[in-house]
């Protein structure tokens, strides 16, 4: 029996968290148990948790009673026991894990390039969350890339699917693409890839007037406006909106102001800590809900498996690029992975800069 401490949060305020002890029994039969060693933490975590209930994410690592859960973290973990075939102790694997050290899995579909989590818990749940990648297969692999990739990787393949859903889409026929809470990491990423897809369009940047003068000089946008400028945009010309911040006053002011040349809204996150949804004064019939689990295996199937490399690629080249941007802030032992948590959830995070988390190394 091996006793680890989790990370959980109230799923109706998450704000109140704890650390509980759990035991964990013995490897099953053809299982594996994997350390938690290096995980990012971002706002796309926090809205894991804001929308834990609609997409199923707090399914894949219950808690240790109803009314909290494990926010879900990306990373790399290395298999310290197997009883699988195919898969060796010191192997180290990217993928979905919980606010904790130890994780047992149940791998199907062993093959060079990793494995699925097979759990009956996870049966149903997107596949994209239950896929486990070998180390080894990444030829550009390093572990000193680790904390980076672990922060950027889940970020830039969201911003990939909204770059191809974007172009796939022609724009909605809109000539600005604006981007609220243009300082999210997701945004960035997202706003770099259009640099090389978006034709003659523009990209505008929304967020704060701090934000915007840390942003301004990465170059990524044509423009940054401040909320408070917002009535500056030019209402008649046509503007298809992502919002990544969550807060519905902001976009259905946004939508106010563009009238008619609001074309279409995606509604990706909650960086503010928000309620993701549709907000009143919003046009609702032309806003949707972008999940992008649920858009990558339509274009899986569309593409034969070319979207997922290519947004493989593009995950890479960003990762490996934001160390020239990207400052990390690490976080080692309970009361620091629990002070990272808050901050990053209170909005308190520059946007050059980034979480990460080290469960067996403090």
């Amino acid at each position: 029996m091996t006793e680890i401490r989790q990370f959980e949060a109230k799923k109706t305020d998450l704000a109140e968290t704890r650390w509980v002890t759990r035991a964990l029994g013995d490897v099953a039969e053809g299982g594996v148990r994997l350390r938690v060693d290096v995980v990012s933490f971002t706002a796309n975590n926090i809205t894991y948790g804001l929308t834990g209930d609609r997409f199923g994410y707090w399914q894949y690592f219950p808690a240790s009673e109803d009314g909290w859960g494990i926010i879900p973290v990306w990373g790399y973990a290395e298999v310290v026991e197997s009883r699988c075939d195919g898969i060796d102790v010191g192997e180290r694997f990217y993928g979905y894990y919980p606010m904790a050290p130890l994780l047992d899995v149940a791998p199907t579909k062993v093959s060079p390039r990793g494995f699925m989590d097979g759990a009956a818990h996870r049966d149903g749940l997107p596949a994209v969350y239950n896929d486990y990648l070998r180390a080894s297969a990444d030829p550009s692999h390093a572990s000193e890339k680790e904390p980076f990739r672990s922060l950027i990787f889940p970020l830039a393949a969201t911003a990939y699917g909204l770059a191809d859903w974007l172009a796939e889409g022609d724009f909605h026929g809109a000539a600005v693409v604006g981007l609220i809470s243009a300082s999210s990491k997701t945004a960035l990423g997202t706003a770099s890839l259009l640099k090389d897809r978006k034709g003659a369009r523009r990209v505008v940047g929304l967020t704060s007037a701090a934000n915007g003068d840390i942003i301004k000089p990465m170059g990524l946008y044509d423009d940054v406006v401040s909320y408070d400028d917002m009535a500056s945009l030019d209402a008649a010309v046509p503007h298809v909106l992502i919002d990544f911040a969550g807060r519905g006053d902001v976009t259905a002011a946004l939508h106010q102001h563009l009238g008619e040349n609001m074309r279409h809204t995606a509604l990706v996150g909650a960086s503010h800590g928000a309620k993701l949804g549709m907000a009143d004064g919003m046009i609702k019939e032309r806003s949707e809900l972008f999940f992008m689990p649920g858009y990558a295996a339509q274009r899986i199937k569309e593409t034969g498996g070319q979207f997922v490399k290519d947004m493989t690629l593009a995950a890479a080249q960003i990762a490996d690029q934001s160390p020239n941007w990207l400052t990390l802030t690490e976080a080692a032992g309970e009361a620091d992975i629990s002070d990272l948590y808050h901050t990053v959830r209170e909005g308190r995070v520059r946007p050059d800069q980034g979480g990460i988390m080290y469960f067996n190394n403090g």
